[in-house]
């Protein structure tokens, strides 16, 4: 079967993708900097990895490179070009190697009914022993069907080869007497239908008689274990990948978490979780743990926007061509040349007019400004850009008006030539807002627009990719015109808009923050001296002057607001505000600044750029929630 798709884009999740060939010529080898990263800081191996993203972040994908098939498959096609810096990468890290193989991944999905324990009506320490049974039984046969992975062997059936020894292992207690993997592979088989019979029994068994663990020993019991394998390949150390780890219980994920935790054992361990699952407390701040390493990715990449971007370069290449429709590009065909028809020249023409208005009533006041309206007026340059620079100079003149001038002469023509490049871009969003241009355009902006999210691009490179693929069907050029990229862009924001009642909780109080924080934005953006160029869509939590009840506590340990943290605290886990932290005020003072998601700002009408964030207290955002 072939691994070509008329619109790859649309393949937005790696469990999507069958073949291991055909997730690796979408993969895109940036994506393992950030563990890069993790490694030379000397903490991705030998202790516990929280993997952290909101939906759509990139966590199963990450893991899934360290899988044994497709460890193998990289290994296969080493020499290949398309397979050589993904490769050198992973060899770097110490993951892959020529012959053996360092790391025996084993992936196990937190997906499979370990939630129904929390039907029954047992005590917390018997839902904690039968969940740590179910978890071993399936660390035992999942880390055996990778080793047979490895080795190239049927699993089950070729189990029988690998002898093992465990005598040395601290845990022999909970085992009876093992010899081979296949005698290993017959009790976790036996633990695990035990337990699915007695959940799935309509008349439960005596529970007294169901095994019970107080350990997670499965995940140490490998690494003092000696295996005998005729002509079979070495492996060294385990790697065991817990994904979506949050759609466990509460209780079970704080069991696992503290667990692996405190037990410390020299085993590797990654987590993979949505941000969804963590406390609000800890979404709304920072933390710095030495326990355990965090690799938040959405921050990661926010940290490393360049490499961001060159990543989502890769991935769009790597998916244009793989399309079955001819069309081996994606950034090349987002034409960033704006096509001014006869309605928007007689809406530009228009404006440029209203402006001169302006002018003409500054210039009746005062005389300072006449050399510069004189220049900006008879400056020649096409229509657009001529109404650019006139509302990049009213900008200029509306901060001077809002000021005492002590000048006696006109300001000189010079300081028009040195306009701050953030007025130019206000005075872009301001033509675009009155006169209905195209604004969200570009790939530069486009890769803006994803937030750091990959699916988040995903999606939205989908439907322009649409587009690219519509118009090589009707005409030889593929490109896509600005206007088109701009429709299709807040075509997008507006159904996700629509969906966000059914895909949050607490979504009425949620929506109406987000509401009232946008028109909140929208004024502080489209003032004529544009005073937060090139405009607002963000805000930091102010606690003010503290009250002889409250002792200066902050917000979030306020219960008063509790809320409010909940509500923010959603924000970021779903993925509709980005947390930044800011160093602003005095020394050593940093700022935690939530900004809107990309596409939130384009459905409001805002500029994608960071930096621009108004302070706001507690009791101000709490009236945004009615």
């Amino acid at each position: 079967m072939s691994d070509k798709r008329r619109n790859p884009f649309k393949l937005l999740s790696s469990e999507q993708i069958d073949s291991d060939v055909g997730f690796l010529q979408l993969f895109s080898h940036q994506i393992l900097e950030v563990l890069e990263e993790k490694y030379d800081e000397e903490a991705l191996w030998n202790k516990p990895v929280m993997i952290h993203s909101s939906p759509g972040g990139g966590k199963s994908t990450l893991l899934r490179i360290f899988e044994p098939q497709t460890i193998e498959t990289i290994i296969g096609n080493r020499t290949k070009s398309e397979y050589r810096d993904l490769y050198k990468l992973l060899k770097k890290i110490k993951a892959i190697d020529e012959i053996d193989v360092p790391i025996l991944g084993v992936k196990l999905p937190c997906t499979k009914n370990y939630q129904l324990f929390e039907e029954f009506d047992f005590s917390l320490g018997l839902k904690k022993r039968l969940f740590f049974s179910l978890m071993n039984s399936r660390i035992v046969l999942s880390t055996l069907k990778s080793i047979c992975t490895i080795q190239k062997m049927v699993f089950p059936i070729d189990l029988y080869k690998i002898e093992i020894d465990v005598r040395n292992s601290e845990y022999t207690s909970y085992l009876p007497h093992i010899e081979s993997a296949k005698d290993l592979f017959d009790w976790a088989s036996a633990l695990e239908r035990q337990i699915h019979e007695y959940v799935n029994s309509f008349i439960p068994a005596d529970i007294k008689n169901m095994e019970g663990h107080d350990e997670l020993f499965s995940l140490y019991l490998f690494s003092n274990a000696e295996f005998t394998i005729s002509n079979g390949r070495k492996f060294g150390e385990i790697l065991y990948m817990f994904d979506d780890a949050h759609k466990l219980s509460v209780d079970q994920l704080k069991t696992f978490k503290s667990y692996i935790m405190e037990k410390r054992g020299n085993v590797s361990i990654w987590v993979s979780e949505r941000l969804e699952s963590l406390s609000p407390k800890h979404n709304l701040r920072s933390f710095n743990i030495r326990d355990y390493a965090i690799i938040h990715l959405e921050r990661y990449w926010r940290n490393n926007s360049s490499k961001f971007q060159k990543t989502l370069e890769n991935i769009s290449l790597r998916r244009a061509r793989l399309s079955t429709q001819n069309v081996t590009a994606f950034k090349e065909y987002l034409s960033e040349n704006i096509d001014i028809n006869s309605d928007i020249s007689n809406k530009l023409k228009t404006e440029v007019k209203n402006l001169y208005v302006f002018f003409e009533q500054v210039s009746k006041s005062s005389k300072l400004y006449k050399d510069w309206i004189s220049f900006t007026i008879n400056k020649s340059d096409s229509l657009y850009d001529k109404a650019i620079l006139l509302h990049s100079t009213k900008i200029m003149i509306s901060r001077r008006l809002g000021k005492n001038q002590l000048s006696l002469f006109p300001f000189p023509v010079g300081e028009l030539d040195q306009i701050p490049p953030e007025v130019s871009q206000a005075a872009e969003l301001f033509l675009a807002n009155n006169v209905g241009l195209s604004y969200y355009y570009g790939f530069k902006k486009l890769t803006k627009l994803a937030s750091f999210n990959i699916e988040q691009y995903l999606q939205l490179s989908g439907s322009l990719f649409e587009e690219i693929l519509s118009s090589n069907l009707v005409t030889s050029n593929s490109n896509i015109s600005p206007k088109t990229q701009d429709l299709v862009i807040k075509k997008d924001a507006a159904r996700r808009w629509k969906q966000l009642p059914l895909e949050i909780p607490y979504s009425s109080k949620i929506i109406a923050f987000i509401e009232n924080m946008g028109e909140f934005c929208r004024k502080q953006t489209f003032q004529d001296n544009a005073p937060y160029a090139p405009g607002v869509n963000g805000f930091a939590v102010k606690n003010g002057v503290p009250d002889l009840f409250e002792k200066g506590e902050s917000w979030i340990e306020n219960e008063k607001y509790k809320i409010l943290q909940i509500v923010i605290s959603s924000c970021v886990a779903f993925n509709l505000f980005e947390i930044h932290t800011v160093n602003q005020g005095k020394k050593g003072q940093s700022n935690t600044v939530y900004y809107l998601n990309r596409w939130i700002c384009v459905y409001f009408g805002l500029p994608l750029n960071y930096g621009n964030w108004r302070h706001r207290k507690p009791d101000q955002l709490y009236k945004w929630l009615n």
